[in-house]
């Protein structure tokens, strides 16, 4: 499927009766993956689903002359995503930057939104000058994609966040290998100029507000995470953190049989596990 916005042709995969049956899940995937990154999760989890590809990424393509994109835009086309797939409200995944979008989006719309699943995602930077040296940082990162792709991709796979995932789980690692490889570097290096952690305002100060049921997945390994999903669960108002043993960065990628367990007990009932009433 294909959805355009000022912006942006979005391409999407949707089950056909994606929007018929609600409320449906809609994934988004985090940096260098693509709307395939989910799709063993998808065939696996028996309800109704859709994931697209985030701007820069697969085969989402931007349009030629494009309104100026940011962070608050990109979250505010998400409506015509959803108006377009026919679906009210939805539970909404996000992993890593697509988990900063999701939860950008939760707090602008939350009547759009059933629940929020967050995997290894944070609020943002909170202070104004980590933001800056986190944009010139990315800007680094995107001058070597740019200029030396298959050593951007080398270091990346190397990072500590996915250490373990090739032999938990070889046949994931290897998909996730080809999705990085299929990237548009233009596309990547576009991605984090305009998306990346440095681009988003903060949304820490919003969290206190945000009276939808939200669970945190976080592996087990990755310290860094743990410890935001534990101040994020201390400011929410509803919400549950699970650690999945045995992983890093990417649950879904080094147990995915555990992640969609999980899942499969979250949409079944969200609400009840979090302790808020449904609206």
């Amino acid at each position: 499927m294909i959805i355009n916005t000022d912006n942006f042709e979005y391409r999407i995969s949707a089950d056909s009766h994606f929007g018929l049956e609600n409320p449906g899940i809609i994934f988004l995937h985090g940096f260098t993956g693509s709307r395939h990154t989910w799709a063993h999760l998808r065939d696996a989890l028996e309800y109704p689903s859709a994931a697209l590809d985030l701007p820069g990424h697969g085969e989402t393509k931007t349009l030629e002359p494009a309104v100026p994109a940011d962070f608050h835009k990109l979250t505010e086309e998400l409506i015509l995503i959803f108006d377009g797939l026919k679906a009210g409200k939805v539970h909404l995944c996000g992993y890593s930057m697509g988990g900063r979008l999701a939860l950008a989006f939760a707090l602008s719309h939350p009547e759009r939104v059933e629940s929020v699943i967050l995997e290894s995602a944070s609020p943002g930077l909170a202070e104004a000058d980590a933001r800056a040296s986190r944009r010139a940082a990315d800007a680094g990162l995107a001058e070597k994609i740019m200029t030396d792709f298959e050593g951007f991709l080398r270091d990346w796979e190397a990072m500590s966040f996915f250490a373990g995932q090739k032999l938990r789980n070889p046949g994931g690692w290897q998909r996730t290998q080809e999705i990085r490889r299929k990237s548009s570097p233009a596309g990547l290096a576009y991605a984090l100029k305009h998306f990346g952690t440095g681009a988003q305002p903060s949304c820490w100060d919003q969290l206190a507000g945000l009276e939808l049921p939200v669970l945190l997945i976080t592996g087990a390994e990755d310290e860094k995470f743990n410890r935001i999903a534990r101040e994020m669960t201390g400011r929410l108002p509803y919400s549950n953190h699970v650690q999945i043993e045995n992983s890093g960065h990417a649950p879904h990628i080094d147990q995915p049989e555990n992640f969609r367990l999980l899942l499969s007990d979250w949409l079944t009932d969200a609400h009840r596990l979090c302790g808020v009433r449904p609206r």
